[in-house]
């Protein structure tokens, strides 16, 4: 098992955690690392290259490459089946990660999405709009939105029960992601 890490320095870094010592390096980005998600077999890579590559963590070969999305890329998720990119252009891709072909994208949520996470049914995502949308992944349609969180969400996260947020609001909130209501700060 290993970790993997990127950022400023344009590659993806493959690290064993024993000793936290670099084993392998992917090649050039061509910008930022800014999200990476992982499907049990391929790593993908998303930053402000503005493309979504899969790699192949044995070797770190880029495998394919997604269409342009047209801005950066801050968030990836995966749902089991498909591949899901939302950044600067406001919009969540669906993504066919067999062929790295755009299938859909979701409504525009009007600001940049910086956090994207997966329930096992529904797609989330939060940015500088301030709120979380419930995303149906069949359609990409928005089904609900929380209340304004105060700051820009920059994390969610999913632990079988209750969504996560946080970001630059100073707090954690926990919700219900039925209602999509707060239940704790």
């Amino acid at each position: 098992t290993y970790l993997y890490a990127g950022g400023s320095a344009r590659t993806v870094w493959k690290i064993n955690p024993s000793d936290m010592s670099k084993v392998a390096e992917s090649d050039n980005y061509g910008g930022y690392i800014l999200a990476l998600a992982f499907d049990g077999t391929y790593l993908y890579v998303g930053g402000d290259g503005g493309r979504v590559w899969k790699i192949n963590p044995s070797n770190m070969s880029k495998v394919a490459e997604s269409a342009a999305h047209g801005a950066t890329i801050y968030a990836l998720a995966f749902d089991g089946t498909y591949l899901y990119a939302g950044g600067s252009a406001r919009t969540v891709w669906k993504i066919n990660p067999s062929n790295m072909s755009k299938v859909t994208e979701s409504a525009n949520y009007g600001a940049t999405i910086y956090a994207l996470a997966f329930d096992g049914t529904y797609l989330y995502a939060g940015g500088s709009a301030r709120t979380v949308w419930k995303i149906n992944p069949s359609d990409m349609s928005k089904v609900a939105e929380s209340d304004n969180y105060g700051g820009y969400i920059l994390a969610l996260a999913f632990d079988g029960t209750y969504l996560y947020v946080g970001g630059d609001g100073g707090r954690v909130w926990k919700i219900n992601p039925s209602n999509m209501s707060k239940v704790a700060e």
